[in-house]
């Protein structure tokens, strides 16, 4: 699987592909569900055949990928659950399909909400925060892309809002939410 990853980084989505469908074919053939596992090689075959020009197949892996975190008892399983729909989210969103596009961003959004309002941890109440926060900021390019730079302006705004809370001044995930209000504000020629 660590193969897979450096083909993909590399750009070799082909080979990627290839050992990500080895490594699952792998943890199949264990005695034991190896869900966490089998999870991240779906997701990895969903991204790679993504950048291959092949939605479809893509969101079958996804899918898979959803499949196999449904029956994983970790308790990771609300981040991984919402960066699989966030991907998902992508996939669509790339294709121009922003109805299923919002769909995923939104019930991600939902997850992290929920594991934030009642996570007891704090560590894990901060990292399902910043998942929300994800969330919202892939669901302001979709209302970008459609022309809606209210609602996109709002979703960054509580991304902030909620990044200002746990990070940084100079983090670079803040920054990177503050440069894109600044270029809502640059598209509506607020220069004030």
């Amino acid at each position: 699987q660590r193969l897979a990853l450096d083909y993909a980084s590399m750009g070799d989505h082909e080979r990627s592909v290839k050992f990500y469908q080895e490594a699952k074919a792998t943890y199949e053939r264990s005695d034991t569900l190896l869900a966490m596992y089998l999870c991240d090689a779906c997701s990895g075959i969903g991204s790679a055949l993504w950048h291959l020009g092949r939605p479809r197949e893509a969101e079958a892996n996804y899918k898979l990928a959803l499949d196999f975190l449904a029956k994983s008892s970790d308790p990771r399983k609300p981040f991984r659950t919402a960066g699989t729909l966030i991907n998902v989210g992508i996939l669509w969103q790339d294709v121009g399909d922003f109805a299923r596009s919002k769909a995923n961003y939104l019930e991600s959004i939902r997850l992290c909400g929920s594991v934030a309002d009642t996570a007891t941890d704090p560590a894990f109440r901060d990292e399902a925060i910043m998942g929300r926060t994800r969330g919202y900021v892939n669901l302001a390019t979709v209302y970008f892309a459609m022309g809606d730079d209210g609602r996109s302006r709002q979703l960054l705004e509580l991304a902030l809002k909620d990044r200002e809370v746990l990070l940084e001044p100079d983090d670079p995930k803040l920054l990177g939410v503050q440069d894109r209000l600044a270029d809502l504000e640059i598209e509506a020629k607020n220069f004030t």
